[in-house]
């Protein structure tokens, strides 16, 4: 019994540390593509004199993408927040009836 405690919580440790690495592995792809975003935007601006399209697209890329980026997240939080709520008012309110 002692045994499958200390297994348990280090396999908890270890699906923990799996998760952030994931967690910063997708943060540093995200970091890399919004600097290539800015990158692609200085590059049009200098080299790109004759299509004055592909620096407004880049530049709205690099204003818009991180904002609707930052949006998304918020909203999944706030929608999976009451999620957790209802399922912790679930399980208070079984251990009363128990």
């Amino acid at each position: 019994m002692l045994v499958f405690v200390f297994q348990s919580a280090f396999s908890h440790k270890k699906n923990e540390r799996l998760a952030n690495m994931k967690k910063r592995i997708a943060s540093i792809i995200g970091i890399i593509l919004i600097l290539s975003l800015y990158i692609v935007s200085l590059v049009s601006a200098i080299f790109a004199k004759e299509v004055k399209g592909l620096f407004a697209a880049s530049v709205f890329c690099a204003i818009v993408l991180p904002i609707m980026i930052w949006w998304f997240i918020t909203v999944y939080k706030w929608v999976h927040k009451k999620d957790n709520n209802n399922d912790d008012m679930s399980d208070k309110q079984s251990d009363k009836q128990a």
